[in-house]
């Protein structure tokens, strides 16, 4: 075992690496007209698996459409081989948290890809985020107050929402001025404004949360430019957006050993946070004996477990200090905490994928009972 640092184990933060399984996050940009949202539709298509127009699939591609519906344009399109996508418009006020309750609603409706279609309205719309800057002051300061709106948005696209992420956004022209001032021989100069090019309608950084972004000719609607992690498949020179490029990044996206939650762990957050709990319930196991506390290294392989669930780490975390919390209070080798661990074992008999949660929940039933003597029956548990 490690020397413990600040109280926490190191083997429990760093392991050896493993190639996880990952959520798709990528960004279509462009402007006006460049095809940003049939280019996100059919990359979805390949994403889900869809062979044709017909094919059931994409009724998991959900779209949330702010463009005044254009999205429906594409509905069952032979041209472009999309098939019948689920679809929600949405109007201004482009207030981030409603964002983040549309794509919470897709989730939960069985969605597998979430189209923000487009997302830039959600930063420089009508309500959106640079709006409730200015209405909550507008300086510097103030942007604490509006901050966790943003956030929140982001943080349930990139990491939490469980779910493929695509999200449109629209470019503009970048520009700068130049000359002016005054020349060698005291004659002032005229300034002009010269394009540098484009950048996209966002909040500056939000780019780099991006697995992918590809970025979209305004004529031709190719992919004038691709930027993605390593091994993602870049589309050929001169090619528009397909099925094809979906799927590749799909087999990308599944081609690893971890959990697609492995991806966005914090074993750190995660050991401090199990250091909190087990110190809230402090000391360690009796002799049979039934007065002693929880030994640490139970609530350790209990949250380790915990760890495994297949939910956004938000809900895992407090799922697994709610847990740990009602042992803690219900008391080592009560009859109160076996209670609540045959609950919680019961509430977790349907889900899918938590062997490890339920071989951990049996350790530490055995280390309670060992504590404490035999366990309630069943008809003593609430």
């Amino acid at each position: 075992m490690s020397k413990l640092v600040n109280g926490l184990n190191p083997d429990d933060v760093f392991l050896p690496a493993v190639r996880s399984n990952f959520r798709i996050v990528t960004g279509f940009g462009g402007p006006g007209k460049s095809g940003k949202t049939v280019a996100a539709l059919r990359y979805a298509g390949g994403l889900v698996g869809a062979k044709a127009v017909d094919d059931p699939a994409w009724s998991k591609v959900f779209v949330i459409d702010t463009d005044d519906s254009n999205a429906l344009a594409y509905v069952n399109s032979a041209e472009f081989g999309i098939g019948q996508f689920m679809h929600a418009g949405l109007r201004a006020p482009y207030h981030p948290s409603r964002f983040l309750l549309a794509g919470q609603l897709a989730v939960a409706a069985g969605a597998e890809v979430v189209i923000w279609d487009s997302l830039s309205l959600a930063w420089d719309g009508p309500g959106g985020f640079r709006d409730l800057h200015e209405e909550a002051g507008g300086t510097f300061r103030d942007y604490q107050t509006v901050n966790p709106y943003w956030n929140g948005l982001v943080d349930f696209i990139v990491r939490d929402s469980g779910v493929h992420s695509l999200v449109t956004l629209r470019y503009k022209v970048k520009s700068e001025q130049v000359g002016g001032g005054v020349d060698e021989e005291g004659r002032r100069q005229r300034s002009r404004v010269r394009e540098i090019g484009l950048e996209p309608v966002i909040r500056p950084g939000f780019v780099y949360e991006l697995r992918a972004l590809l970025v979209l000719d305004q004529d031709s609607h190719e992919v004038v430019s691709f930027n993605g992690l390593g091994g993602m498949a870049a589309p050929a020179a001169g090619s528009m957006v397909d099925q094809a490029l979906g799927a590749a990044h799909a087999a990308w996206a599944n081609a690893g050993e971890g959990s697609v939650s492995e991806a966005h762990s914090d074993r750190l957050g995660d050991a401090q946070a199990t250091r909190k709990a087990i110190r809230s319930g402090g000391g360690s196991r009796s002799n049979g004996s039934g007065s002693g506390k929880l030994a640490g290294d139970d609530m350790t392989a209990f949250w380790s477990a915990i760890h495994q669930l297949p939910l956004a780490r938000p809900e895992r975390i407090e799922v697994g200090q709610s847990i740990i919390a009602d042992c803690v209070k219900a008391g080592s080798g009560s009859a109160g905490m076996l209670a609540q661990l045959e609950a919680f074992r019961r509430s977790m008999e349907e889900t899918n994928g938590v062997a490890p949660v339920m071989s951990a929940m049996a350790d530490l039933r055995m280390a309670v009972e060992d504590a404490a003597g035999p366990a309630p029956l069943d008809d003593d548990v609430a």
